[in-house]
């Protein structure tokens, strides 16, 4: 992709109405098309929740998320067992 592609490309983020201040949970948030989608949520003011099995990915999406003034936490789980954890971790670091 040429430079000139690559600006257009990052200059024009979907935006959905209705999104802003809701907290949304991404399973494999830390990767390919789930960090591409926590990215986007983030970008149209949701709080999220990147949920993935590798800390060290998950830390790179949240901060990457937060770099751009998004609000992000990170949960390392299996997708399996991850009710209870994430409910805790959410009300504890982003909900008010």
């Amino acid at each position: 992709m040429s430079e000139e592609a690559s600006v257009r490309r990052k200059a024009s983020v979907t935006t959905f109405s209705g999104l802003a201040n809701r907290v949304t949970v991404v399973t494999g948030g830390s990767g390919g098309i789930g960090a591409a989608t926590s990215r986007l949520l983030a970008a149209n003011g949701t709080k999220v929740v990147v949920n993935g099995r590798d800390e060290v990915t998950i830390d790179a999406e949240v901060t990457e998320i937060q770099n751009q003034k998004g609000q992000a936490i990170g949960f390392a789980s299996d997708a399996s067992s991850w009710i209870t954890g994430v409910t805790l971790d959410v009300n504890d670091g982003i909900v008010p």
